[in-house]
Order: C-alpha cells, then structure tokens, then sequence
C-alpha cells in the first residue's frame, strides 16, 4: 500500500525546502528528490501525457 502525505501550497513559499517526494523516472526505477538535489540546483517539471 502506498502512503500519501499531502503539504498545504501555501506552506509553499519561494525559496523554501521542498518536500522530499519518491516518483518514478522515465524508465519507471523510483527516483528520490531529496537525493537528486543534494547534488545541486533540482528543476522538477510536470507534463501531462496526452495519447
């Protein structure tokens, strides 16, 4: 089973700490963001797939 914890955007503010999240890459292997950025500056885009 898979936990959800959800954070406020308004807790959200410009140069805070993001949250760290657990998602899965393009070839499907868990990527943890906490570990991405501490190798420096993280951009985190979302696209919604069409087709």
């Amino acid at each position: 089973m898979t936990e959800l914890k959800y954070t406020s955007a308004d807790s959200l503010r410009v140069g805070s700490v993001a949250p760290s999240l657990t998602l899965l890459d393009a070839a499907g292997a868990p990527a943890v963001l906490s570990e991405l950025w501490a190798a420096g500056p993280l951009l985190l885009t979302f696209l919604r797939h069409f087709g």
